[in-house]
């Protein structure tokens, strides 16, 4: 077909040389518009003063979050594949094989144990995801807006719970200030494996909270979603916030894998949101990471989490769809 050869070498062309400029502008128009969307209502627009006097002490600092998506770079966006790439191979089980093909990268997960990692960036991946498909051994895959097929593929597979986000990294884990956690609440380790410390929070505990906190998220399956952190490599840090009554009101958690750290696990209970407590339990698992080694990170972010990841030093890359399942 003349047309499909077309377009697949004018996707060569990109993954070759990188996004030009007007296409990195595209990837920024999308990330801007999300947030600017976020503050057509009253409700988005109070959140946002709301994290902008939590986080920073002055209520219009969110003004200049558009600002710090202008900073993006070609090379911002090949430090967060890189970052994926090598991620997800350290993060790799025994009989997980590491996966690296035009638009596509991460690691596949066997018949048995689907616990693979995967990141489309562009639809030249089309054909090895077709050949994937329906049943991809892998829990999470990460696609770029520019893959537009690929994401069609997977959301016609229709056994996915997709979230849009925004794929963000932070080149010096130094610049991330100390938090303390809110009044009433005391950050407290997560017992996840042999090896964490004895009298932390037990997995089940924080997991259950880290569901209810998402109604996206509140009728997957507890099992997989413990299986899953509990496969997570040695370097990884689960955090819980509780309250006086040891209920678990807000989780973390980050993975130090080498000089690379992620973010992830994040929640918070409703009553317990616009008072600071995410950004708090981020910067407390990246210090962790940090403490461990890692010097820089790269993490996915929601819209409702992007102002706090900005206000952490990260910045925005591009806009991505997170397809997950964890049954």
């Amino acid at each position: 077909d003349p047309i499909e050869a077309a377009i697949f070498d004018e996707v060569g062309k990109l993954g070759a040389r990188g996004p030009s400029a007007d296409e990195l502008r595209k990837a920024k128009n999308q990330v801007q518009a999300a947030f600017v969307f976020s503050l057509e209502h009253a409700q988005g627009l109070a959140e946002a003063i709301g994290r902008s006097w939590i986080n920073t002490g002055d209520p219009s600092s969110f003004l200049h979050d558009v600002d710090n998506v202008e900073k993006v770079s070609a090379a911002d966006v090949e430090v967060y594949r890189s970052s994926f790439a090598r991620r997800s191979a350290a993060m790799s089980l025994p009989d997980e094989v590491a996966i690296s093909e035009p638009g596509i990268c991460g690691v596949l997960g066997s018949s048995h144990q689907p616990g693979g990692r995967l990141l489309i960036t562009d639809d030249r991946a089309v054909s090895e995801l077709e050949r994937l498909l329906p049943e991809v051994p892998a829990r999470i895959i990460v696609v770029l807006a520019e893959a537009a097929r690929c994401r069609t593929l997977i959301e016609e597979a229709a056994r996915w719970h997709s979230e849009d986000a925004t794929a963000m990294i932070c080149r010096d884990l130094s610049e991330i200030p100390v938090l303390p956690a809110p009044a009433g609440l005391r950050i407290r380790p997560v017992h996840r494996v042999p090896g964490d410390p004895v009298d932390g929070v037990p997995l089940e505990q924080a997991v259950q909270s880290c569901l209810r906190a998402d109604p996206q998220t509140a009728d997957d399956p507890l099992p997989g979603f413990v299986a899953y952190l509990q496969s997570l490599p040695p370097g990884t840090r689960l955090l819980a916030a509780v309250d006086d009554q040891n209920i678990v009101r807000a989780t973390a958690g980050s993975s130090a894998l080498g000089a690379d750290a992620n973010a992830y696990f994040v929640s918070t209970d409703e009553q317990w949101r616009h008072r600071g407590v995410a950004t708090a339990m981020t910067s407390a698992a990246l210090i962790w990471a940090r403490d461990a080694g890692a010097r820089e990170a790269c993490l996915d972010s929601s819209t409702a989490g992007l102002s706090i990841y900005l206000r952490l030093g990260f910045r925005a890359v591009a806009a991505v769809t997170i397809f997950g399942r964890f049954s």
